[in-house]
């Protein structure tokens, strides 16, 4: 009972945590907020508990399945982005569409052929409830502080935009924190799964053509989705409400930081 009772208090802490990172969004510099946010979350890893840190048995199959499939989708993003850009647009569709299902279906059938259930990746039913409250709640944070009081387009400038923000979140949940990030932690530990997986994810954006300062902002943002995916057992993906919303809702903030935000080519 005291083990149940203080995970669910330690659940809160990270909860309140992840609520100040949000808002941090409107506060800090871009670069800033890519460092204070990993090194908070590191200090109040080591003050909640030394779980986080424990290593365990290194999954070397599984270890050099994330490292392939990272290379294949940064690789296919690239040649997108950089390579056919926009003026071969079904050049670049096709990279990129290629990258987002290779980055879900690989994962899926490795989970699937290694014995483990979906559920690992994210892609369940259980827990939904509070999935979907804390996927809200991450979303309600960031509206608040981008989009509330601006007038939205008209549906055919955003709607094409949620889609396709919906599609990358979707892909970004499932890809990296239900594969990459649960694969290195099953590993190393939850701390440096967390950690690893969320500079492999700021670094992918390479493969956007971001620059550095993007992807420094985007390794704090990278450590708040991969805390809050953590806190989630059995996360039925319905997470990713916060995630591709991000998308939509940091765009405003490139009127504060003209990049790295107001270049992503996603957001073109």
């Amino acid at each position: 009972m005291k083990i149940i009772r203080a995970e669910v208090q330690g659940t809160w802490i990270w909860v309140a945590w992840l609520i100040a990172a949000m808002f941090s969004l409107a506060l800090l510099d871009l670069t800033v907020y890519g460092v204070v946010i990993p090194v908070s979350a590191l200090l109040l890893a080591v003050l909640t508990g030394p779980s986080v840190w424990r290593r365990r048995t290194i999954d070397w199959p599984d270890l050099g399945a994330v490292a392939a499939l990272y290379i294949a989708v940064v690789v296919l993003f690239r040649v997108a982005f950089t390579v056919f850009t926009e003026a071969n647009v079904l050049g670049l569709f096709l990279c990129f569409g290629a990258g987002l299902v290779l980055g879900v279906a690989v994962p899926v059938l490795y989970t699937l052929r290694r014995g483990r259930t979906l559920s690992d990746l994210g892609l369940g039913l259980g827990n939904w409830k509070q999935a979907v409250l804390l996927g809200l709640i991450l979303t309600s944070v960031q509206f608040a502080i981008t989009l509330f009081g601006y007038a939205l387009p008209a549906p055919v400038d955003w709607v094409p935009l949620l889609v396709m923000s919906l599609t990358v979140g979707a892909f970004e949940t499932v890809f990296f924190r239900g594969f990459v990030q649960t694969r290195l932690s099953a590993s190393l530990g939850q701390a440096p799964g967390i950690a690893i997986a969320a500079a492999l994810y700021a670094a992918y954006h390479v493969g956007y053509g971001m620059d550095v300062e993007g992807m420094v902002f985007l390794f704090g943002l990278g450590v708040a989705y991969a805390i809050a995916f953590r806190r989630c057992p059995q996360r039925p993906g319905a997470l990713a409400v916060a995630h591709p919303f991000g998308l939509i809702l940091q765009q405003p903030q490139q009127r504060r930081h003209p990049a790295p935000l107001g270049s992503d080519p996603r957001l073109r």
